[in-house]
């Protein structure tokens, strides 16, 4: 016998947020009441993300450099591909 309150819950019937998924997916429900069991069980399935206040300076700025258009597949090849240069 489980001694966790899930565990005990379960044994005894239908826990809560499988009941909310159920009457969410269950195709035969109004929709309205699939919408309200999606929000309540969103919080249990889906992590909020929360905000973090930076203190303190950055100590390196960060730099993202896109590589320069190619014309033509050749010269990517050339400029990315290790190997190809030393072929052409």
């Amino acid at each position: 016998m489980p001694t966790s309150r899930c565990g005990r819950k379960a044994a005894t019937g239908e826990l809560p947020l499988a009941y909310m998924l159920r009457i969410m997916r269950d195709p035969s429900q109004p929709v309205g009441r699939r919408d309200d069991m999606a929000k309540a069980a969103a919080p249990f399935c889906h992590s909020r993300l929360s905000s973090v206040e930076h203190s303190g300076e950055i100590s390196r700025p960060t730099v993202i450099r896109a590589p320069a258009v190619s014309a033509t597949l050749d010269e990517w090849q050339a400029e990315y591909v290790p190997g190809t240069k030393e072929k052409q």
